[in-house]
């Protein structure tokens, strides 16, 4: 074992928390970047899960070796404070909270992250509306125009080659399935 770092978790149900953190971390979703981070440098080989104490005062168990291990230390641990149950009505500092906020503002303005922003109601579009739109993709304006789709497919009917299925169907006014057909009869005698 190569890596010898700790984490102090307290849960009644042990293999239920065991199964969340290790489904968390396989998928790259952890709470704890610090041990996300951690898992992907080195490996899930890397890791183990060890049960250190059963007992009935789970809080106070859990603040004992949270101190006696020093596992809130970055340098030892994975614990992201030192109080057990923490996270439940933990409140950051003024200072903590002006740090994050400049940080998140120069992200902003490196383009790093995007502003949040707000949900805005979903309204439907009057005919009119939606005849303005159609209108503006009609024909040449529209960016497809005279462009085959990416995944269309050149056909020969009777030794002409139509760039597509549906340019194909343009110029014969045959149905899909009657293309489909004639070309499947073709490969069939020829191959």
């Amino acid at each position: 074992m190569k890596w010898e770092e700790i984490a102090v978790e307290m849960h009644l149900d042990i293999r239920w928390i065991y199964r969340i953190h290790k489904k968390a971390l396989e998928n790259k979703r952890h709470k704890n970047p610090h041990l996300q981070n951690a898992y992907n440098l080195f490996g899930k080989n890397e890791f183990y899960y060890l049960i250190i104490d059963y007992c009935l005062d789970t809080l106070e168990k859990e603040q004992y070796w949270i101190t006696s291990t020093f596992c809130y230390d970055r340098k030892i641990g994975f614990n992201n404070t030192k109080k057990a149950n923490a996270p439940l009505g933990y409140k950051h500092t003024s200072e903590s909270r002006k740090i994050m906020s400049d940080i998140k503002k120069q992200q902003y303005k490196e383009g790093k992250i995007a502003s949040n922003f707000k949900f805005r109601t979903v309204t439907k579009h009057s005919e009119e509306t939606k005849e303005k739109i159609r209108q503006t993709k009609l024909g040449e304006k529209n960016p497809m125009y005279g462009k085959l789709p990416h995944n269309a497919k050149s056909i020969e009917i009777n030794g002409v080659v139509y760039p597509s299925m549906s340019a194909a169907r343009q110029k014969t006014g045959l149905s899909r399935r009657t293309i489909e057909n004639l070309v499947k009869s073709e490969v069939d005698n020829n191959g």
